[in-house]
Formats: C-alpha cells, sequence, structure tokens
C-alpha cells in the first residue's frame, strides 16, 4: 500500500481504508505477507493533517492489527520475523518522546490490540512488562503537556 502524495481528494483514501478495513478477512493472507509495510504506512497516515483520514486510518490500524494478532504462528519462522518487526516498530515509536501525541496514542491503541500476539511470542510476564512501558511512556507525556501549558501558545501543539 503506497499513499498517493498528491492526492486532493481526501474520500478515495478513506474509502480505501474503510474498504479494506471492512473486508480484512478475505485480504488476510495477503496482510499477513505485508504486515510491516502495511502497519508502517497506516501509522504514518494516523498522523495526517485531515482529522477524517486519521479516524479512517486508526480505525484501519485497529482492524489491521487485529487481523495480524489472529494470524501469527509461532511455528511459522516468516511470522515470527513479521512479529519481530511490527514489534520493532513499536518500540521505536514509543520511546522517542519527540513524536506526536496523536501518533502515540495510535500506537499504544495498537499495542493493545496486538497483545494476543505479544502473548503467544513473548509470554505473559513480558507482555506485563510491554505494558507497564506503555503507562510510563504515558506518564511521560502527561507531565510534559502539564509543563508546556505554561505557555498558551504550547497547548494545543501536539493534538492536530
Amino acid at each position: 500500500m503506497q499513499p498517493i502524495a498528491d492526492m486532493m481528494n481526501k474520500q478515495v483514501m478513506k474509502a480505501a481504508m474503510k474498504l479494506l478495513g471492512t473486508h480484512i478477512k478475505i485480504f488476510r493472507k495477503n496482510i499477513v505477507k505485508q504486515a510491516v509495510e502495511l502497519v508502517t504506512q497506516v501509522l504514518k497516515i494516523c498522523i495526517h493533517e485531515n482529522m477524517e483520514v486519521r479516524d479512517a486510518a486508526n480505525d484501519l490500524l485497529g482492524r489491521l492489527m487485529s487481523q495480524i494478532s489472529e494470524s501469527l504462528t509461532l511455528e511459522t519462522p516468516a511470522h515470527r520475523e513479521v512479529f519481530r518487526l511490527i514489534q520493532s516498530k513499536f518500540q521505536e515509536i514509543l520511546e522517542d518522546p519527540n513524536h506526536a501525541n496523536v501518533l502515540l496514542i495510535s500506537t499504544i491503541k495498537a499495542v493493545g490490540i496486538f497483545s494476543k500476539a505479544i502473548l503467544t511470542f513473548m509470554g505473559e510476564d513480558q507482555l506485563w512488562k510491554y505494558l507497564e512501558k506503555l503507562v510510563d511512556v504515558s506518564e511521560i507525556k502527561i507531565i510534559k503537556e502539564f509543563e508546556q501549558q505554561e505557555d498558551p501558545k504550547n497547548d494545543y501543539k501536539n493534538f492536530k
């Protein structure tokens, strides 16, 4: 899935994401094969300037993560690699406190939906550690937002 850079009509993007999300089970074999690229592209669209496009991307991300989580198995080496790459993408986003809040929120939601796969591939103890990391990231962002509220120009800069 490659975004069209000069697309002026956002309705096409929203319709395409809705189509994929609605019929995601039909595309499940291709979704697992293209999982890393799909997750990367949808996360990029989750911070799009148009709120309706962002909402459609977030809906698709949830459905996509659910389908990927259900489809991955420990027995398949390619699935282990897909899991590893998706996890590293999430880690990359969560470890950088400078990401926009909307991207962090989308990533936290995706991790929650992906927790079945995390449990399968990493175990319950690692899932709890991962969830604790999400809480820590959330606390850091909340503290940062409160500190920036002293300057009225910064109140809503991350909530585009």
